[in-house]
């Protein structure tokens, strides 16, 4: 059972995490995409309730609170959010490691990725992640509009398909959704699998997973701007090619942690969460 000082660290930490959010203010302008990330916190918590708390004086694991303040400390220095991020998670870990019972510290491990991506350091420090996501995309719709037997001739980001200028925008990279897509992958991977070797595999595969779903929506959107005109294509269809991507990530997700589930005789959710 928590403790009076637990509840004040607690309290210092969820303090924390608000002043991190509102230390880089970047994330303002494209809030829709950025909020739904907090989702991670809540989640978090619906997996940590069942744990069991340790009979003890409250303490903390002094590596983990060297870790958190140094990297809190490099993060400001860099003004990199991404180590802020890592530093709160061990701020987090060093209390919890201590306060939960042993038998839960793998389950606490594999859950940290949650709190972690429910800061938006991807979107703000990510930029260049969102580039190779544009170039690629651009790959991939030359070759899918060559494999349909259209004239595509491509630059960069850029290209003329059927005398049709074509370019792979910011918007288009799906970086603005990738963490919340990471999140939901990350959700889903731990409700299927558990705290298994299967369950870190799969967290690198969540990558691949989104710049799949994120491929096939900016193919959509080149065939009906194709199809139509290029003003539908980035007015009206582009938000719903949005939800279309979260919607196609979350069924491979699915799809492949059952079948892994099946496979390997793991739990299913509902035993998972009992």
């Amino acid at each position: 059972m928590m403790q009076t000082k637990d509840r004040a660290y607690l309290g210092f930490l969820v303090l924390l995490a608000i002043g991190m959010w509102f230390s880089d203010r970047a994330w303002m302008p494209l809030a829709g995409d950025a909020l739904p990330i907090l989702a991670g916190f809540a989640g978090f918590y619906h997996f940590a309730k069942r744990w069991e708390w340790n009979e003890e004086e409250f303490r903390l694991r002094k590596n983990g609170v060297v870790w958190g303040v140094g990297l809190l400390l490099l993060g400001n220095l860099f003004a990199a959010n991404v180590l802020l991020a890592l530093g709160w998670v061990a701020l987090l870990w060093s209390w919890l490691v201590v306060r939960i019972k042993p038998n839960h510290h793998r389950e606490l491990g594999a859950l940290l990725v949650l709190p972690l991506l429910s800061f938006p350091w991807l979107l703000l420090d990510g930029q260049e992640i969102g580039w190779y996501f544009r170039l690629s995309g651009a790959c991939a719709v030359e070759w899918f509009l060559h494999l349909i037997g259209l004239n595509v001739h491509r630059e960069g980001v850029q290209m003329i398909a059927q005398g049709l200028p074509i370019q792979i925008t910011p918007a288009c990279s799906g970086l603005n959704a990738l963490q919340t897509l990471l999140l939901a992958g990350s959700y889903l991977a731990f409700s299927h699998l558990g705290a298994t070797a299967r369950y870190g595999l799969n967290l690198v595969l969540l990558i691949g997973l989104a710049w799949i779903a994120n491929v096939i929506r900016i193919i959509l959107l080149c065939v009906i701007g194709l199809s139509t005109s290029a003003e539908f294509a980035m007015g009206t269809v582009h938000p719903i090619s949005g939800i279309l991507a979260i919607g196609l990530m979350f069924g491979l997700c699915h799809s492949l942690f059952t079948l892994q589930a099946k496979r390997y005789g793991q739990s299913t959710r509902r035993e998972v969460l009992v």
